[in-house]
């Protein structure tokens, strides 16, 4: 795909009008667990088995933000404005910087997510997040502000926490 095609379509149609861009971007998560987390026969208590998964957990979690920040500084291809890390999904809120390509900067999330992930869950060959991503340009102030609050309130709505700033796996965090 050339960079400075504008448009194009894999299961979702995605739009880069320009560069320099702000945009929303949502990533699934195929996997995050390790192949061996629980192995067959562990006579684990339900306690135990929460607390090594709830270990294994933070440690992707940590090394995600440590991602998100290395594709801003040294690498230089995004402004990150906001984030969160759910379960199962992240929400990144950014400006692309220069020219940098919308697909060049999904491709690099994604490919050195899995890599780090994928060698710290011992793991290979295995997807770490769905191929499809979801990104939104963000057309105007406003919904840059909306789509903010959304990013950092996404705890919150899913009762994980009462207040944004107590998730500790968001911007808001900080």
């Amino acid at each position: 795909m050339s960079p400075l095609r504008p448009h194009y379509r894999r299961n979702l149609p995605h739009y880069q009008p320009e560069p320099s861009r702000r945009y929303f971007l949502t990533v699934r998560l195929a996997g995050t667990l390790p192949a061996n987390w629980r192995q067959k026969g562990d006579k684990l208590t339900p306690g135990q088995s929460f607390a090594q998964l709830d270990y294994h957990l933070d440690r992707v979690a940590k090394l995600v933000i440590q991602t998100l920040h290395y594709l801003q500084d040294p690498l230089n291809l995004y402004h990150l404005h906001a984030w969160v890390i759910m379960s199962n999904h992240l929400h990144i809120l950014f400006t692309a910087q220069d020219e940098t390509p919308l697909a060049r900067i999904t491709a690099a999330l994604k490919n050195h997510t899995a890599r780090q992930a994928n060698g710290l869950l011992d793991r290979t060959g295995h997807p770490f997040s769905q191929h499809e991503s979801y990104d939104r340009v963000v057309r105007n102030e406003a919904e840059f502000g909306r789509i903010w609050r959304y990013i950092e309130r996404n705890p919150v709505a899913a009762h994980l926490v009462e207040q944004p700033e107590h998730y500790p796996w968001s911007s808001a965090h900080l």
